[in-house]
């Protein structure tokens, strides 16, 4: 036996309390180490996975907490009330009070006596214990998360009070045409590519741009539950040239369709978006959106 096996052997019965002597003997010797370090590995291994949620557990016990469910992740949950409105659903915007605190009861951070918390689930701006444990509230609901390190910010187990203030609709799952008929929109068109679009402010003597145009508008986006995520307004116009890659599709498509000084809305497709990926934080995948935008020039 080399020193290498010799020490692995030891360090196995150090960690294990289980004997190694017995493997030595009478050809067993090979046998017997392929098994403790298989055996090792699985123990190690069974280790970390109760290290990640022992001061969760030690809680749960000492605060006698035994109606809770754990999901395949290891996230902890209570429920005190489900709720009777909207099951949220990944896009949704969110309005959540909270209350959280460390394993040793100390406070880390409330919305408690604040506005609730507004986000929206799924697309990466919460932590991933928020985004998969507050969608098992619906509408009203309220209970706990016992989140682990590895769903929080990898250093310490983290428990959550939650209420469910709100969910709303108007993200993911939303189509164009529910969000023409929830804003009462008229005498709108749709491109070929299904844009759909109305001007708002029309200007009958003036050119529309063509590619290679530089083009100067001046707009603002919005998610389908009229939250705007980005503007221009009261900032700095955007300038650049028509055609360029550097503008989503659906966006440059919607300035074809102006004239110079005219303003108009545009819903755009996910396809002529973000797609199926879309930008974690911000857009969820395949996500619509709208646009307002006023052409100010063109040359």
């Amino acid at each position: 036996m080399n020193l290498f096996t010799y020490c692995m052997l030891n360090f196995f019965e150090y960690q294990t309390g289980i004997p190694t002597n017995w493997c030595i003997k009478e050809g067993k010797m090979k046998k017997g180490i392929l098994f403790l370090l298989v055996m090792f590995m699985f123990l190690v291994s069974c280790k970390d996975d109760e290290n990640e949620t022992s001061t969760i557990s030690s809680y749960l016990k000492e605060n006698n907490i035994t109606s809770y469910k754990t999901t395949d992740s290891g996230l902890i949950y209570t429920i005190d009330e489900s709720g009777d409105g909207l099951s949220p659903e990944i896009g949704d915007t969110l309005q959540v009070e909270y209350t959280g605190y460390f394993t040793n009861d100390e406070v880390f951070d409330t919305s408690v006596g604040s506005d609730p918390f507004e986000f929206v689930l799924g697309i990466g701006q919460v932590i991933p214990g928020w985004d998969e444990g507050i969608a098992l509230f619906n509408d009203g609901g309220s209970g706990m998360l016992f989140i682990p390190a590895k769903l929080a910010y990898g250093t310490d187990d983290m428990i959550f009070e939650i209420s469910v203030k709100s969910v709303v609709r108007g993200i993911v799952g939303y189509t164009i045409e529910d969000y023409i008929n929830s804003n009462d929109w008229e005498n709108y068109s749709t491109t070929e590519s299904g844009i759909h679009y109305r001007i708002t402010d029309v200007v009958s003597d003036s050119d529309k741009p063509v590619d290679g145009n530089t083009v100067t508008v001046d707009y603002t986006g919005y998610y389908l539950n009229n939250e705007v995520f980005d503007t221009s307004i009261n900032k700095t116009s955007l300038t650049f040239e028509l055609g360029s890659s550097s503008i989503i599709k659906g966006f440059s498509e919607s300035v074809y369709l102006l004239r110079e000084g005219e303003t108009g809305d545009f819903l755009i497709p996910s396809e002529l978006a973000y797609g199926e990926t879309g930008i974690a934080g911000v857009f969820a995948p395949n996500q619509i959106i709208m646009f307002n935008i006023t052409l100010i020039s063109f040359q």
